[in-house]
């Protein structure tokens, strides 16, 4: 998951911590993305999110879905919004 919206730093870390046996740390680091994963894994809605967190990264142009998806509410943008806030992802000066 997290590679498909260019957080793989955030799952690598995490990965080691468990395997270097600091599991609370790891569930800790888990538990914080749980909200970006909930709202990622939504039906109809998951590229959508996926699509929104890469162009506000700055990695992708636009959030343009096809059917079936949807694109995002501004609720939902504000909502993930929030999320990528709450994570201290970083964002190009330029994103939205």
């Amino acid at each position: 998951y997290a590679i498909l919206i260019g957080l793989v730093g955030s799952e690598m870390c995490i990965r080691d911590r468990w395997n270097a046996g600091n599991h609370l740390e790891a569930r800790r680091g888990f538990a914080s993305l749980l909200p970006l994963i909930l709202l990622g894994v939504q039906p109809g809605l998951a590229w959508s999110v996926h699509k929104e967190v890469l162009v506000l990264r700055g990695i992708i142009a636009a959030a343009t879905v096809r059917a079936p998806a949807k694109p995002l509410s501004a609720r939902s943008r504000d909502a993930l919004a929030a999320v990528l806030l709450s994570l201290s992802i970083p964002m190009p000066v330029s994103s939205r």
